[in-house]
């Protein structure tokens, strides 16, 4: 079994109001995405639905882009973390019904971690358990098949970060811990309700939102020169995706293909990370001190990426 399901769509909404009246939607959604696939970049599957009826589905891009292998409908993705919001739903949900409290401790269901660690810690990613994606040698397992209890035993005797409720960090460990523990409960909710929408304002309104207000923002070096920020726009080559830096706001913002705009955060001069996730990007510089590329630092992993020049 791997630790990372499959997702047999991804769900794109479009703003069906912003298409112009003169075109149908899939001439919309095709101005909108067709660029995936004439530029041979990493796609998508696209379904449009209203009122429980399906209106378009189909796939932009590709699925594999040395094969040159287009996605279709069909086509399935990593669904990744997408899956914590059910997974914390389900915890919820089983709370409500009485059937685990967020109080419990952590060895009410599994022995060997450390004392004081409670279902609400693993939640909110305050439980300072380290997470098996920071460990230097998880690029070299993730593609390989694992059980449950060999993936537990695999983190369970690391030292933790902080003692719970000290910290914050996200954590890949307390959330698979936390899909065992719903088998476990063996009362897996129904499945009305769980819409997306609907899990996330549950669990930002109910738990996440609170606690992590609760937490110190993390620093930011003040004495970066906002006005050399320009100096960092532009695409860097990430082989199978492009990373596009701009100044936004008077931020600077990346961009991963495929993925959402994010601000990024200087730690110094050159190095910027993002908050979302544990990763941070060192801006390099040649002799004149034009920027060349940039180091990229993710889950303990670091690749050099070169600036495309246009």
């Amino acid at each position: 079994m791997s630790p990372f399901p499959r997702l047999l769509a991804a769900l794109v909404l479009l703003p069906l109001s912003s298409l112009r009246a003169e075109i149908s939607l899939e001439e919309g959604i095709q101005a909108h995405l067709g660029k995936l696939s004439a530029d041979a970049l990493p796609g998508m599957a696209v379904l449009v639905a209203r009122d429980g009826k399906i209106l378009y589905q189909g796939g932009f891009g590709f699925a594999d882009l040395g094969q040159k292998k287009p996605v279709t409908a069909g086509t399935r993705f990593r669904i990744g973390s997408v899956s914590k919001q059910f997974t914390a739903a389900a915890i919820l949900r089983l709370a409500d019904e009485g059937k685990l409290a967020l109080a419990d401790p952590l060895e009410k269901y599994f022995a060997g971690f450390p004392e004081g660690v409670t279902l609400d810690h693993l939640l909110t990613h305050t439980s300072g358990i380290h997470s098996y994606t920071d460990k230097p040698e998880f690029l070299g397992r993730v593609a390989k098949p694992i059980a449950p209890e060999d993936l537990i035993a695999w983190f369970r005797g690391d030292p933790p970060d902080f003692e719970p409720g000290k910290g914050f960090h996200y954590n890949n460990s307390a959330y698979f811990l936390l899909g065992e523990i719903v088998a476990l409960a063996n009362a897996l909710p129904p499945v009305a309700g769980f819409e997306p929408a609907a899990v996330t304002r549950q669990i930002a309104g109910k738990l996440l939102e609170a606690e992590i207000r609760k937490l110190p923002p993390l620093a930011e070096d003040p004495a970066v020169d906002k006005k050399r920020y320009p100096d960092f726009v532009g695409r860097y080559d990430y082989k199978n995706a492009v990373l596009t830096v701009s100044v936004e706001g008077g931020g600077l913002h990346a961009q991963l293909t495929g993925q959402p705009k994010l601000r990024i955060h200087p730690k110094s001069a050159t190095e910027f990370e993002w908050r979302e996730v544990e990763a941070s990007v060192t801006f390099k510089k040649d002799d004149t001190g034009k920027v060349t590329g940039v180091t990229h630092r993710q889950n303990g992993a670091t690749f050099d990426a070169a600036k495309i020049e246009d």
